[in-house]
């Protein structure tokens, strides 16, 4: 490699004979500090010529020491992925845009606040224990004319259900259960999901 002392050069742009004893061209610096012992050898003359340039491109590894100054250039634009974990401090301003529409499902459980108002919904089983006011729905108006033989069947009082829920076994409410309809023979086998008979929830 000698023939190429003034040719080779590495990635700093210093050639082998500016930096390289054995080219001929420069020598050694003297040690800052003297060695322990004495060389047995003397050096070479110091060389007349000062150092190189700093070199264009920075070292490799930042130094281990921080700056005095901080840099006059920002760092690079912030992460488009959020942290892992989130901040301790909240935002400084509230999200301008709302969170996420609320869940289609109920929560699992209940208010401890009721609701401002009633479910028009009515409850699934009927209650366990009876009401202790009787329906307000009078019974059915007597006849007119009396029969001509006493009646063998006690009638006992309907069912009574709210306007906006009326029976209904999956067939049709109470008026289809009515003599001479399609409903009318199944009177004491159609039942709702309370397990009321249509013969016990309709006049008809």
């Amino acid at each position: 490699n000698h023939a190429f002392c003034d040719q080779d050069s590495d990635r700093n742009r210093v050639r082998a004979d500016q930096a390289c004893m054995e080219c001929g061209k420069c020598v050694d610096r003297p040690a800052p500090m003297p060695s322990s012992e004495p060389s047995s050898m003397p050096s070479l003359i110091p060389s007349l010529l000062p150092s190189l340039a700093p070199s264009s491109l920075p070292s490799f590894n930042p130094s281990s020491v921080p700056s005095s100054k901080p840099s006059a250039m920002p760092s690079l634009d912030p992460s488009s992925v959020p942290s892992l974990i989130p901040s301790l401090l909240p935002s400084l301003a509230p999200s301008s845009m709302p969170s996420l529409a609320p869940s289609s499902l109920p929560s699992f459980n209940p208010s401890s606040v009721p609701s401002s108002k009633p479910s028009a919904m009515p409850s699934l089983d009927p209650s366990s224990v009876p009401s202790l006011i009787p329906s307000l729905l009078p019974s059915l108006p007597p006849s007119s004319m009396p029969s001509s033989k006493p009646t063998s069947t006690l009638l006992l009082y309907c069912v009574s259900y709210p306007d906006e829920s009326p029976f209904d076994a999956g067939f049709g409410t109470c008026d289809t259960y009515a003599p001479r309809t399609s409903n009318h023979a199944f009177c004491d086998q159609d039942s709702d999901r309370n397990r009321v008979r249509a013969d016990q929830a309709c006049m008809e």
